[in-house]
């Protein structure tokens, strides 16, 4: 799978799910399609089920961190479903921004090409000029897409102007003891620590 050129290995990467309109959909109607033929399809099941539990399981990491969500600012780092994209159908941050909205956190996003998008979709939503602006004041930021950008940021400068230097790297975009080392709490998925 990670060799077809419209998946890529980075798609098999630890993280908060896989999104968009075409993937989801495909595995559900190839699994319809084997299930009619006499097929068993646990395995396609399976990982539609785990994909949509990766980000309730992100999200529980991230209210058990926190401890209570309500009033907390969080900067979410991308909406879109992947980097190089606008499209935010079945996007896991834009599932993180719901469930954050939800339990009464303050969100403040950024993306790179997918703010209009979002805005049109979810007119409540708060967008920052750039990574910077979302993290001013935040009790922590979220990495939901994997834009490189998001990854030569100036972390330091950063870190200086949170609230609380807490960090949920959705993507395992960055460096773990670099994000340490700067003085961040950093947290990821499926690593250690």
């Amino acid at each position: 799978m990670g060799l077809d050129p419209r998946i890529r290995a980075g798609f098999l990467d630890a993280g908060i799910g896989f999104g968009g309109s075409k993937l989801p959909k495909d595995l559900r109607a190839f699994s319809y399609l084997m299930e009619r033929a006499g097929v068993e399809a646990r395995i396609l099941q399976t990982a539609e089920r785990v994909n949509l539990k990766q980000t309730e399981l992100f999200f529980q990491k991230v209210q058990h961190c926190l401890w209570v969500l309500k009033d907390k600012r969080i900067g979410l780092l991308g909406l879109a479903h992947k980097a190089g994209t606008d499209d935010i159908r079945g996007s896991p941050a834009i599932e993180l921004f719901i469930r954050f909205k939800a339990a009464g956190a303050q969100v403040h996003a950024y993306d790179p090409q997918a703010m209009a998008q979002a805005r049109g979709a979810y007119p409540d939503v708060m967008c920052g000029k750039d990574a910077y602006d979302i993290a001013r004041h935040a009790d922590a930021l979220v990495v939901a897409t994997n834009w490189r950008e998001f990854r030569g940021l100036d972390w330091k400068r950063i870190r200086s102007i949170m609230a609380r230097p807490t960090v949920f790297d959705g993507r395992n975009l960055l460096s773990p003891s670099e994000m340490k080392a700067i003085g961040f709490e950093y947290y990821s998925v499926g690593r250690p620590g």
